[in-house]
């Protein structure tokens, strides 16, 4: 099967062409800039202003690509949320046959 041809045109104005895009890109390079001149971050370093919330208002933290753009996966390819490793956790410390 032949590799898909992407339109990078089309593409530029129907998502990454518009304003909500725009001001989202500024605010991402933004904090950026903020964590360079903060010296939590350097050019080429190779990590990426990860936003603590998971929206652009929220805290960031410098984190390295990898932790960052991945994260732990079930057998169906849906994420594992940290709250329910702990709630696992808890029940496995709460059996009343461990003791």
């Amino acid at each position: 099967m032949p590799p898909k041809v992407r339109d990078y045109k089309k593409e530029y104005e129907n998502f990454h062409g518009t304003e909500r895009e725009k001001e989202r890109r500024a605010e991402r390079n933004r904090d950026r800039l903020q964590a360079i001149r903060d010296g939590r971050a350097k050019k080429g370093d190779g990590k990426d202003v990860h936003h603590l919330s998971g929206d652009l208002n929220g805290g960031t933290r410098v984190k390295s690509t990898h932790s960052n753009r991945s994260f732990p996966r079930r057998s169906d390819h849906t994420e594992i949320r940290t709250e329910d490793l702990l709630e696992k956790i808890e029940k496995c410390l709460n059996r009343p046959d461990w003791e």
